[in-house]
C-alpha cells in the first residue's frame, strides 16, 4: 500500500493558507513519485541480473505512474536494445527486431539501435534470402549513416546488403565510402 507523504514546504504552504486539496494533491504527487522510484528500482535490479522482461514490466509499471518522466523512457529505450542484442546474439531474429523497433520508437534517433536493426534484417535476410528484409536492413542502415556518416561499418554493410540485394551500383558506392575512411 503506497502511503501519502508530504514535503516539509506542503506542510508550510498549508499554515501559510493554501487549501488543503493542493496539499494532498502535493502528497499523492509524491506518493506516485516514490512509488514510480520503487518500481524503478525494481526494474534496475533485473538489469542487473540481465533478465530483460523484468526489467521492461517494472519500468513500464514506473512510467505508468509518472509518465512525466524521460529518464524512465530512456532507460527502457535501452532495456529494449540491450533486449535486443541478447536476442541477436542467440540468433533470434524477428525478437530482436521487435525488440529494437520498440527502442526505436523511443528514441528514433539512436544511430546504435538503427544499425542493429539493419543489421538483424541482415541477418534475417540471410537465414531466409528475401530481398524484403535486405530492404529493411537497407532502410535502417541509411538510417543509421544518416545521423553518424562515417562509421565504417554502417559503410560497409550497406554495401554489403545492396550487393546481396542485386545492387551493384549502390554497393560499390558505399564499398568506395568504406574503403576511403579505413584507409
Amino acid at each position: 500500500m503506497i502511503t501519502s507523504v508530504f514535503n516539509s514546504t506542503a506542510i508550510r504552504k498549508l499554515s501559510n493558507g493554501v487549501s488543503k486539496t493542493n496539499v494532498r494533491n502535493q502528497g499523492i504527487n509524491l506518493a506516485q513519485s516514490n512509488a514510480g522510484m520503487h518500481y524503478f528500482k525494481q526494474g534496475h535490479d533485473a538489469i542487473i541480473r540481465k533478465d530483460w522482461d523484468s526489467a521492461i514490466q517494472y519500468i513500464k509499471r514506473a512510467l505508468s505512474v509518472n509518465s512525466r518522466n524521460s529518464e524512465y523512457l530512456l532507460v527502457l529505450s535501452q532495456v529494449y536494445y540491450n533486449k535486443g542484442v541478447s536476442e541477436f546474439a542467440k540468433g533470434n531474429w524477428d525478437s530482436a527486431i521487435n525488440s529494437y523497433e520498440k527502442s526505436i520508437k523511443i528514441n528514433p534517433n539512436d544511430p546504435e539501435c538503427l544499425f542493429n536493426l539493419g543489421l538483424a534484417y541482415y541477418q534475417k535476410g540471410n537465414a531466409e534470402f528475401t530481398k524484403r528484409n535486405w530492404n529493411n536492413a537497407i532502410y535502417y542502415y541509411k538510417a543509421s549513416h544518416d545521423l553518424n556518416p562515417t562509421d565504417q561499418y554502417v559503410l560497409h554493410n550497406l554495401s554489403a546488403a545492396y550487393h546481396n540485394n542485386g545492387n551493384t551500383i549502390e554497393s560499390e558506392k558505399y564499398m568506395k565510402m568504406y574503403k576511403a575512411i579505413i584507409n
